[in-house]
């Protein structure tokens, strides 16, 4: 709260965020996710065409600020469900804000992306967490990220 109170004691700093194929713009999704049953319409209350304010608010690229956290994207090029697009208009958004984000497109995949050890995802985010949290912390090495 800035002001002194118990909350402020309490405060939690996120130090990173990684995101993988993960929507960024509901407005851009696509007709799929126009329909009034798909995911994003759900989550907005209705057709995403009809409740565009809802959907800008529900989209982490409008709450992109210079304060944010570094970031890294992980997103495969054959990404059917979540366009890859996605991902370069977040990055592109963050990195025009000042923020330290990372953009890894996996040419060869698609949606569906694991984050174990030795996967070209996984390598990613233990390369970004070495980077931007320091050498030996993150999961699978001792300490909590």
């Amino acid at each position: 709260t800035g002001d002194g109170s118990e909350a402020d004691d309490h405060a939690v700093r996120i130090a990173a965020v990684c995101a993988v194929a993960a929507p960024s713009s509901l407005m851009t999704l696509g007709p799929d996710q126009d329909r009034a049953g798909s995911p994003a319409s759900r989550l907005v209350g209705g057709p995403l065409p009809e409740f565009r304010e809802a959907a800008r608010q529900a989209s982490p690229v409008a709450h992109v600020s210079a304060d944010d956290p570094p970031v890294l994207l992980v997103h495969g090029k054959r990404d059917a469900a979540v366009p890859v697009r996605q991902a370069v208009d977040l990055d592109t958004a963050l990195s025009g804000a000042g923020v330290d984000s990372t953009l890894v497109v996996l040419e060869q995949l698609g949606h569906s992306l694991s984050l174990e050890p030795g996967t070209p995802a996984g390598q990613s985010l233990l390369l970004f967490l070495d980077r931007v949290l320091g050498p030996g912390i993150g999961p699978g090495r001792g300490q909590a990220p």
